[in-house]
């Protein structure tokens, strides 16, 4: 991996983390007491810009640190 792609994985990390403490207050319509996952998009973006590595590695930072 190149440095820039480190720091696009890092800053997309830090986006996926940010989304999935924002998504907790929406709850999902369809389904009483579920949420809608949006942060899920930024680890199909990412792998779909970056390819299968860095999107993987980008869920799995950004889980890890969500938590």
């Amino acid at each position: 991996m190149s440095t820039r792609q480190i720091a696009y994985v890092a800053v997309l990390a830090a986006l996926y983390v940010v989304l999935g403490q924002v998504v907790k207050f929406l709850p999902n319509p369809m389904v009483p007491g579920a949420i809608i996952a949006l942060n899920m998009v930024v680890v199909v973006i990412s792998g779909i810009l970056l390819g299968p590595r860095a999107g993987a590695l980008v869920g799995l930072i950004g889980t890890g640190v969500n938590g």
